[in-house]
């Protein structure tokens, strides 16, 4: 298993920061704390809107809708790719195992 540092974010959801107050907070735990010293190895960046964890959504309501409509978007890219698929029964399969699957884990609660 690696570690997908470019999604590594830490998440700060108080709305008084910016992202630049953000990474000042940050940066000041790390020099604080020697125990987060990995975050700095590992370049961790910064959100203040949101981030996903372990798949689900946290974040401001907003970030959080642009978010799945984006997933939504690149959902319906990639049915109409679908289109070359002649056999009705496996394009049903496809559709309803894997694209309808994408949009109900994205809607769960």
């Amino acid at each position: 298993m690696d570690l997908n540092v470019p999604k590594f974010n830490v998440f700060f959801p108080d709305t008084s920061f910016s992202l630049d107050t953000a990474r000042s907070a940050l940066e000041r735990a790390v020099q604080a704390d020697p125990a987060l010293a990995d975050l700095a190895a590992v370049g961790a960046g910064v959100s203040t809107d949101g981030m996903r964890v372990a798949g689900v959504l946290v974040g401001v309501d907003a970030w959080v809708k642009t978010f799945v409509a984006q997933k939504a978007r690149s959902v319906i890219t990639d049915v109409v790719k679908l289109d070359v698929v002649s056999d009705g029964l496996l394009h049903n399969q496809l559709l309803h195992f894997y694209q309808y699957a994408r949009m109900a884990f994205l809607g769960r609660k």
